[in-house]
């Protein structure tokens, strides 16, 4: 695929984030306990249903986080900085008018397989254990592999939800004028999650995409996203917040004009500060 310059277009909104609270799960003491509705802990290997650390670092204080790197292609669990089926993102679902699936996940040595996405309006994906005040950048490899929806999503969000950027890849033709890789914000007209702007128009299953969001001490944030060839999009200067963000994998999908399995394998994910 030859580079795509950046587009910036603009389509109504398709679903509506709420303040949603964060639910949060008071379990004194406990480590990890089985996520009511979904498969036990035997039934998904290496996936931690944790409902005590939902929240685990809001007490943090202005600290920034420590630089890591997670590479999903040499582990066969998922890393101990990461956790899923949490009370946050089964809110952080409920905020977007989603409904949270568990994530089915499988490593091996090409990365961490996610799946789970198979209908409308579903979410699902794994959230960092410790939220983070900028200066800092995130930086993701991804590969959509199957879409019918947003194959893969990145995002980072405070704690409530109200501040927030992501990075979403509809890489179906079929979904016009969902179509693309796209990047939404705080502060855009009409708010998250409405698809803001198209840093990818044609993206593809298949290629590798790698994303970085730098968000300053200010709060404002830039994006950019590449692939094997170099740059594909940027954008900066988006008004997030000065929150302590949290780091989302995942995947969705909404009202797509195309409904089944969503497939994308995530090779690493890191932030430095």
């Amino acid at each position: 695929m030859g580079s795509n310059t950046r587009l910036r277009r603009r389509v109504p909104r398709r679903i509506m984030i709420g303040m949603a609270p964060i639910i949060m799960a008071a379990v004194a003491g406990a480590a990890t306990i089985a996520f009511s509705g979904t498969p036990n802990a035997s039934a998904l290997p290496g996936v931690k249903h944790d409902l005590t650390g939902a929240l685990p670092s809001q007490a943090a204080g202005t600290a920034s986080c420590r630089s890591y790197i997670s590479k999903f292609s040499s582990d066969n669990r998922l890393p101990d900085r990461w956790l899923t089926n949490t009370p946050f993102l089964s809110s952080l679902a409920a905020s977007q008018g989603n409904q949270w699936v568990s994530p089915r996940l499988k490593f091996s040595s090409l990365g961490m397989t996610m799946a789970g996405v198979d209908g409308a309006y579903e979410f699902t994906g794994i959230q960092s254990k410790r939220a983070c005040r900028g200066p800092f950048t995130f930086t993701t490899s991804v590969k959509g592999t199957k879409s019918n929806g947003n194959a893969f999503w990145v995002e980072l969000v405070s704690g409530d939800t109200s501040q927030v950027i992501s990075v979403r890849g509809n890489l179906n033709p079929s979904n016009t004028p969902y179509y693309g890789i796209w990047v939404n914000w705080t502060g855009q007209p009409g708010g998250p999650p409405s698809y803001g702007d198209d840093l990818v128009s044609k993206p593809s299953t298949g290629v590798v995409y790698t994303i970085a969001i730098t968000v300053s001490e200010s709060g404002h944030a830039s994006v950019r996203v590449s692939d094997l060839h170099g740059k594909l999009g940027v954008t900066s200067g988006l008004p997030v917040g000065t929150d302590q963000l949290y780091q989302v994998l995942g995947q969705y999908e909404g009202a797509a004009h195309t409904v089944g399995p969503n497939v994308a394998v995530w090779r690493t994910a890191g932030l430095s500060s």
